[in-house]
């Protein structure tokens, strides 16, 4: 297990690590604080094998942000996410599914799940990943091809 957070480098380039370098990939919260998602998942798909995984969880732009940006509840994002959308309300709003099909030659999707089987819907608004068992996020599971 190779551990890798702000003090490694940067997440988007993963400069200090070769082509092919691991078999599994897992991101958490971590693509929606990068300058271009869409250069970093190649970047990812970059330093996995063929035949490897790579799991990345985002923030879903409804459920986390709803409605609102710049984000009330991290300052640091960058970028909102939704599984699919035609409009977003979100200025800076990223369709997983584009995403996942920019390195669609690399890698296929086995799965893109909308995860908000906890979140409980109100009036108010409120960061409900502050409560240990809500759900606002999009995981995608890839496989690189080769």
């Amino acid at each position: 297990m190779t551990p890798f957070d702000a003090p490694d480098g940067d997440a988007q380039d993963l400069a200090r690590y070769p082509d092919a370098r691991f078999d599994f990939l897992h991101s958490s919260h971590c693509l929606e604080h990068l300058r271009d998602p869409f250069a970093a998942l190649a970047n990812w798909v970059r330093v996995v094998r063929p035949g490897g995984h790579l799991v990345v969880l985002v923030p879903d732009e409804d459920l986390y942000e709803q409605g609102v940006w710049p984000s009330t509840f991290n300052a640091e994002h960058r970028h909102t996410f939704t599984v699919y959308k035609a409009r977003s309300w979100s200025p800076v709003s990223v369709n997983v599914t584009d995403l996942v099909a920019s390195v669609g030659d690399r890698a296929e999707a086995l799965k893109i799940e909308l995860l908000h089987h906890t979140f409980v819907p109100g009036p108010a608004r409120a960061d409900q990943t502050l409560n240990p068992v809500s759900e606002c996020a999009i995981e995608f599971v890839l496989r690189k091809r080769g």
